[in-house]
């Protein structure tokens, strides 16, 4: 019987020294494997850090943007507001111009009628000079005829006397007609003087509104392409403000998918670095049991080498 036990004995320290073997060759293989995945895993634990900080830093950049988007779009709205206000004085001004080319149409209207009835005035008074060309004459006849009767009424004696009275009277008459026509003829010449140089003013006059006028058409030419090109713009900016307000939407949409992300991208890290923790843990766990079966190793040896002194 205990040479049956020390043969049962022998053969199991056998056994426990072949699993002893093939356990520290797979600790060993485990270990191996143990440590290339806590490598692994460090690199992934780092590229999570990194991937988190950089997160971290897209979350500040993506808050910058939405602050320029903000204040681009204050801008915009801005701008929005100044071209409001342009439209108004465009308006504004394109009423002004109209309003300013039919008071300068009545103007050139007035001055053209001043201008005919200065041009009738001179006719007038040239025709008031002519007659009073013939007033004078029949004043110098007149002065003429009765001075000849003042001499027959001379030659006639005491009964020519009342004729030659008459005759003289007759004569100052006419000297006074003479003067007063003389008079009336120089405030023609000054009225026709004044009215000539009225009349050369109101040319004058006449050709500035004329230029007047198409400055001021030229103008409303301008105003209305000036005008053309404010709508434009005006539509350009709405186009912009629609554009302004669909990034600030989406800019609210980024800067959430980047909050996610960022909560993501620190789990992963935690998650990595707690799985880098559990494999140190396994591989520590993988060098005792890589140690208890080198010494179970050793001790089937120390087993086997005691029961061979043993004769059976």
């Amino acid at each position: 019987n205990l040479r049956e036990f020390i043969i049962k004995i022998l053969g199991t320290s056998q056994q426990v020294a072949s699993s002893s073997e093939e356990l520290t060759a797979i600790s060993n293989q485990s270990a191996t494997s143990a440590d290339e995945v806590a490598r692994t895993i460090e690199e992934i634990a780092k590229s999570a850090n990194e991937q988190a900080k950089d997160t971290e830093n897209g979350v500040l950049k993506t808050d910058e943007l939405n602050k320029i988007i903000e204040e681009d779009l204050k801008d915009m709205e801005e701008i929005n507001t100044v071209m409001e206000r342009l439209i108004i004085l465009k308006d504004d001004g394109v009423e002004n111009i109209k309003s300013l080319i039919d008071k300068t149409k009545q103007s050139d209207e007035a001055i053209k009628t001043i201008y005919t009835s200065t041009v009738e005035t001179n006719e007038s008074a040239e025709k008031i000079s002519e007659a009073s060309k013939l007033i004078e004459n029949i004043a110098d006849q007149t002065n003429l005829l009765a001075l000849n009767a003042a001499i027959e009424a001379a030659r006639a004696g005491d009964a020519g006397r009342g004729f030659a009275i008459v005759a003289e009277e007759i004569r100052k008459l006419a000297e006074q007609s003479t003067n007063s026509v003389h008079e009336i003829n120089a405030m023609l010449q000054r009225l026709q003087e004044k009215s000539q140089n009225a009349v050369d003013i109101m040319q004058g006059i006449l050709t500035i509104i004329k230029e007047q006028v198409e400055s001021v058409q030229v103008t409303e030419s301008k105003f209305h392409s000036i005008s053309g090109e404010v709508e434009y713009v005006k539509t350009i900016v709405n186009r912009s403000m629609a554009s302004a307000k669909k990034m600030d939407k989406q800019k609210t949409e980024l800067s959430d998918i980047m909050q996610s992300l960022a909560a993501i991208a620190e789990e992963n890290a935690a998650s990595s670095e707690e799985a880098a923790a559990s494999v140190e843990e396994q591989t520590a766990s993988m060098e005792e049991i890589h140690n208890a079966s080198i010494t179970l190793a050793r001790v089937a040896e120390e087993l086997q080498e005691g029961i061979t002194k043993f004769k059976y």
